[in-house]
């Protein structure tokens, strides 16, 4: 007799299957406190920047941002803590190695039950995509120069 519903493992409890859900998600995402430090962050962002879990956790988000935009987004993340709209946006952002990355950004406001909020950011890296966009950008250009 088939069953009708998936059974939860005795030995798995609830938050442990979120946790499991965030880390087997494709997309890189991170939580950050009301001050900017990395409280959570799954195995997609860990990959995309090239940091372990434990480098990042309790470390500044503004780490995988070029030193010039650092106090940018803190004043941006800090806005956005306190209220301020944020839409989805490209951001240059560094790798542990140092190679910079084109990345989109979904922001969303997460306030939990004691009142404390937090930043969870959704990162899709679209370096490869920007790089296709100019070369075609690039190849029109040369096409209507041949034209002419």
């Amino acid at each position: 007799m088939a069953k009708d519903k998936f059974q939860f493992s005795p030995s798995i409890t609830d938050s442990e299957f979120l946790m499991e859900i965030y880390d087997a998600v494709g997309t890189a995402i991170c939580v950050t406190d009301e001050h900017g430090y990395y409280v959570e962050v799954n195995r997609a962002y860990c990959e995309l920047y090239g940091y372990t879990r434990e480098e990042l956790i309790g470390k500044s988000f503004t780490m995988v941002l070029p030193e010039s935009m650092r106090e940018k987004g803190q004043q941006i993340h800090d806005a956005f803590i306190a209220g301020a709209p944020e839409m989805p946006d490209e951001w240059k952002v560094m790798r542990r190695d140092g190679t910079l990355l084109d990345v989109y950004v979904v922001p969303s406001l997460m306030i939990r039950k004691d009142g404390t909020r937090c930043k969870v950011t959704a990162v899709t890296n679209i370096t490869e995509y920007k790089k296709l966009k100019e070369l075609a950008r690039l190849s029109g250009e040369s096409a209507s120069v041949v034209k002419s």
